[in-house]
C-alpha cells in the first residue's frame, strides 16, 4: 500500500523525513530538488503546495499534519484528488479561528497527550499568565460587528486600566 504523508511547511516535511529514517521507513520526498526523489517509494512525504503543482504520487493512505488546516482550499482539493482513500489527521492545535469544526473530514478525535502532560515531559515551555483589571466596554460604540476604535480607545485609556498595566508589567517584568 502507497502513503502520502502532506504537510504545509518544508521544515515539517524535513521533520517527517528524519523521523520515518529513525523507524528505518524508507521513502521518496517530493519537494524541489529533494535528494530524496525516489517516487517508486511506497511512501512519500511532500507539501501540500508541491502537490498542487506537481504531478501526484498514487496513494491508498494520507497523513495530513497540521489538520485544522483541511477547510483550506488546498486541502479540500487533496480530497478531490484522493477520493478513495482514508487520510489520518494530525494536530496539536485541534480547533479553528473561525469555530468551524473537522468532523465532516474526520470521524474521531484522539488526544494522545495534553498540553499539561507535553509541558511535564519538557516538549513544550511552562507558561503563566498575569492579568490586569478589563476595561468596562458596555458603553463602548459599535462600527458594524467590531467595536468603534476611538471609543474603544477611550475605554482602554482610563487611568486604572494603563497603571494596572504599569503595576503588573513592573511587578512581574521589572528590569
Amino acid at each position: 500500500r502507497r502513503v502520502l504523508v502532506v504537510a504545509h511547511t518544508r521544515e515539517i516535511v524535513s521533520q517527517t523525513s528524519r523521523k520515518l529514517d529513525d523507524y528505518d521507513v524508507p521513502h521518496g520526498v517530493i519537494m524541489g530538488s529533494h535528494w530524496r526523489n525516489f517516487p517508486d517509494l511506497s511512501t512519500q512525504v511532500a507539501t501540500i503546495q508541491t502537490l498542487a503543482h506537481r504531478e501526484r504520487p498514487p496513494a491508498d493512505f494520507i497523513v495530513l499534519d497540521e489538520a485544522q488546516h483541511c477547510r483550506s482550499t488546498t486541502a479540500e482539493k487533496l480530497l478531490e484528488w484522493y477520493p478513495n482513500a482514508p487520510m489520518l489527521g494530525a494536530t496539536a492545535t485541534p480547533w479553528r479561528g473561525d469555530g468551524k469544526g473537522l468532523e465532516e473530514y474526520f470521524d474521531a478525535s484522539v488526544t494522545a497527550a495534553t498540553t499539561a502532560e507535553l509541558m511535564a515531559q519538557g516538549f513544550l515551555v511552562r507558561y503563566g499568565g498575569f492579568s490586569f483589571e478589563h476595561p468596562d466596554l458596555r458603553g463602548v460604540r459599535m462600527k458594524g460587528s467590531d467595536y468603534e476604535s476611538g471609543s474603544l480607545e477611550m475605554a482602554c485609556s482610563k487611568v486604572r486600566i494603563v497603571g494596572g498595566i504599569v503595576e503588573q508589567w513592573n511587578l512581574h517584568a521589572g528590569g
